[in-house]
């Protein structure tokens, strides 16, 4: 699975923001794969809590 820059753009631009807002208000068509950008948004918040410095880090 190759995953566009447009959806690693999404992730980045929503990984801080409430995922639950971000399905709800997110457009399911285009280039965006919204399902799988929610699911790595999901889980860096929960992996951010868990270890802040990595989460503290772009890359």
């Amino acid at each position: 699975m190759e995953i566009s820059e447009s959806t690693w753009a999404f992730i980045a631009k929503h990984r801080r923001e409430d995922v639950r807002d971000v399905a709800l208000h997110a457009k399911h068509d285009g280039d965006v794969d919204v399902p799988f950008a929610l699911e790595q948004i999901a889980g860096w918040q929960r992996a951010s809590l868990k270890l802040p410095d990595w989460a503290s880090h772009d890359g």
